[in-house]
């Protein structure tokens, strides 16, 4: 059956499928045959009508269109066989322009074109002479260390009033307001129904706080902190010299990226936002409409990083590719041994998860390949 194929821009390409006459015309008689005995006719048992009566009640062009879908669908197949394409869209068939004015009939070829888009290509550049420089983190100062200790100590004992406050608030439920209290003789009780707000703040001590931190002086908090900014000082000098490489490769990778994808992640940011919000009993668009902004101004706004995710992510697979870069069924078995919960490992031995298991095995070595890459 012949097509021709046409490459069009953004990993697109347009497909004309041709078939021929005789072809709809046994469609169109295999079509019939399965449609007729539907037909129930005044005088005639069911399907047993003259044959024009029966196409008359179905419509030709009826039984004609759902002949047609079988064999355009089979069409499409063959030639996506045929040029070897990877479409990542569905197809939108469209009858020739001159076919369309004029009445199909099961006696012409027929034209159909569709626009589908495909998997796109990424072309990579020298991605191995990369080359970043892995900055020393600045060291913890003593400020630093003194800021976010007072800092913290003032939010946790802002986080006890709270605390506190609510469980007197649980005690004394039944009790409408101050008065109605002392009128039941709550407060003469003096078995802390009630909390004097105003000294709340005075019966949290920075020794409290200490046990709360699991130690015993202010040299070990020194000490914790040091450690605990050190180590995100660290990371953050790592996540800097991961993002400098990475957009490196972004910049030196050409592909042509279908609008189907760039839509796709769109919407999975759109998404990610939104749930965000959920937690805090908060409406996205409430907070959109805050924002005097629209979903399509954020899609807008996003479109950009979107792209530059896409792209990033069909050139790590192109680099694994050229890496050799491989997941084994023992490679995805280890990280299912380390999962005790049987429940969740029974969740995640199913294919589709594995799928996603090993996807984000190869996307780390890979990374880890390009930072290797990087620091030599």
């Amino acid at each position: 059956m012949p097509t021709k194929l046409k490459n069009l821009p953004k990993s697109q390409v347009e497909l004309e499928l041709i078939i021929k006459g005789e072809k709809i015309a046994t469609a169109y008689e295999e079509e019939y045959k399965k449609m007729a005995p539907s037909v129930t006719l005044k005088g005639f048992r069911p399907g047993m009508a003259p044959r024009n009566l029966i196409e008359d009640s179905l419509g030709r062009d009826r039984i004609l269109q759902e002949a047609l879908n079988d064999e355009i669908f089979e069409s499409y197949r063959q030639a996506i066989k045929e040029h070897n394409l990877n479409p990542i869209s569905y197809p939108e068939f469209k009858l020739d322009n001159l076919q369309k004015e004029a009445k199909l009939t099961k006696d012409k070829d027929l034209v159909v074109k569709t626009i589908v888009s495909i998997r796109p290509t990424a072309k990579l550049g020298n991605y191995q002479k990369i080359k970043v420089k892995r900055k020393e983190p600045n060291k913890v100062n003593e400020k630093e260390v003194k800021d976010l200790i007072e800092a913290s100590f003032e939010s946790w004992k802002s986080q006890q009033k709270e605390a506190k406050k609510k469980k007197n608030e649980i005690k004394v439920e039944t009790a409408s307001s101050l008065s109605e209290a002392k009128q039941k003789g709550i407060e003469d009780k003096k078995d802390d129904n009630f909390l004097d707000i105003s000294k709340l703040g005075e019966e949290f001590t920075f020794e409290d706080f200490l046990k709360a931190n699991s130690v015993k002086t202010r040299e070990e908090l020194d000490i914790k902190v040091t450690e605990s900014l050190s180590e995100q000082k660290i990371n953050q000098e790592e996540k800097n010299f991961l993002n400098e490489i990475l957009e490196q490769l972004v910049k030196m990778t050409n592909i042509d990226l279908p609008e189907v994808l760039i839509e796709q992640e769109l919407k999975e940011m759109e998404q990610s936002m939104e749930a965000q919000f959920k937690p805090l009993g908060v409406s996205f668009d409430d907070y959109l409409k805050h924002q005097k902004k629209t979903r399509d101004d954020l899609k807008k706004e996003w479109k950009p990083q979107a792209e530059k995710s896409v792209k990033l992510e069909f050139a790590l697979s192109e680099v694994a590719k050229s890496e050799n870069i491989m997941i084994t069924d023992e490679d995805i078995n280890k990280v299912l041994s380390t999962v005790s919960d049987e429940k969740m490992r029974q969740e995640l031995e199913k294919p589709e998860q594995k799928v996603y298991i090993k996807y984000s095995l190869q996307r780390d070595k890979t990374i880890q390949r390009l930072k290797d890459l990087a620091s030599k």
